[in-house]
């Protein structure tokens, strides 16, 4: 996908449907879905995320910098419409690297949603303003003196999924999955295909038919 606004379709196309679709439609185009860790969970129910990943590189640190978060707020002024915050946290997981005002602040600057292999602070705000986080868990701690951005637009690793900047990334009840932005379309479009195919298989199996019969003559299970 260009690296502009998504068209509203589009997103919309994204939420009627689930993450395991998407992992199928990979699975026959031959590319290698990349599943996040099913550890990280959204922070509240019902959060689901679509948009353009912004990978976010955060490192342990032992002492507060002379200038903190100042990554961090380099990878905010190249926030763009729709965009997703993926943050990989380096295996750090003894503070909140994502919080309220955070997120509060994303909102305003067109972000979509926040993804993060390690912990949130605030969850009742985040909640409360409907902004999806997806998180390993939650602490108290902050992470000033921590932990800190680094890095930001360049490849991560979020949870085990390979992210670029701009990739397509969706992430609802089941789990994350990261898209490659070229193949985002077509992904889609079998998905859309796939869903009507279990939608029909669904209706058949309640029949009674056999279940290895109906894998046979349609493909689906």
């Amino acid at each position: 996908m260009p690296n502009d606004q998504l068209p509203e379709d589009f997103r919309q196309r994204f939420m009627a449907l689930h993450t395991a679709l998407f992992c199928d439609s990979m699975d026959r185009m031959g590319l290698d879905p990349q599943v996040m860790d099913h550890r990280i969970r959204p922070m509240y129910p019902g959060a689901v995320i679509v948009g353009r990943a912004l990978p976010v590189l955060w490192a342990p640190v032992y002492r507060s910098p002379e200038h903190p978060y100042e990554h961090l707020f380099e990878a905010y002024r190249a926030l763009e419409e729709d965009d997703v915050f993926v943050m990989t946290t380096s295996g750090f997981a003894t503070a909140g690297v994502w919080g309220g005002l955070l997120a509060t602040a994303a909102r305003a600057q067109g972000a979509v949603g926040t993804i993060i292999d390690g912990l949130t602070r605030d969850v009742d705000e985040i909640e409360e303003i409907e902004f999806p986080v997806f998180a390993l868990g939650r602490s108290a701690k902050d992470s000033e003196g921590r932990a800190e951005a680094i890095e930001f637009g360049t490849p991560i690793e979020c949870g085990g999924a390979l992210v670029n900047r701009g990739d397509i990334v969706f992430a609802d009840d089941m789990g994350g999955i990261v898209i490659p932005a070229a193949a985002a379309a077509e992904v889609l479009e079998r998905a859309e295909e796939k869903n009507r195919g279990e939608s029909d298989v669904r209706k058949i199996l309640a029949a009674g038919r056999d279940v290895g019969e109906v894998f046979r003559e349609y493909g689906i299970l």
